[in-house]
C-alpha cells in the first residue's frame, strides 16, 4: 500500500478531483462503476454521488464550503472486485 492521499483546499474553492487507476501487474481491466462519499470530522456525510469514468480516470467535484478535515472514500468496481481508496481533504 502507499501513503494516504492528502489534498489541500481553501474555503470557497470548487475543484475537480481526478484519480488515474492502473494495474500494478499491467493487466487490462474495465472500470464498471465508481462512487464517492465525503465525510466530515463528525462522521456526517456531506457529499456523495457517482464519479465520472473516462477510460481509466475517475473524477468528481469537491466544493470546500466549510473549513475542517474531511475523508473522501472512492469505491470502484472492476470485474468482480470492489476496491476502496481513501483520501484526506484539508480545508483552511
Amino acid at each position: 500500500m502507499h501513503d494516504q492521499i492528502k489534498l489541500h483546499f481553501n474555503k470557497g474553492e470548487r475543484r475537480k478531483i481526478q484519480l488515474d487507476v492502473y494495474s500494478c501487474k499491467d493487466e487490462s481491466f474495465v472500470i464498471l462503476g465508481a462512487t464517492y462519499e465525503i465525510i466530515d470530522h463528525k462522521a456526517q456525510v456531506v457529499a456523495s454521488g457517482d464519479c465520472a469514468v473516462i477510460d481509466k480516470t475517475l473524477s468528481y467535484i469537491f466544493e470546500a464550503s466549510t473549513k475542517g478535515l474531511f475523508t473522501a472514500t472512492i469505491t470502484l468496481i472492476i470485474a468482480d472486485e470492489i476496491i476502496k481508496e481513501k483520501m484526506v481533504i484539508c480545508v483552511s
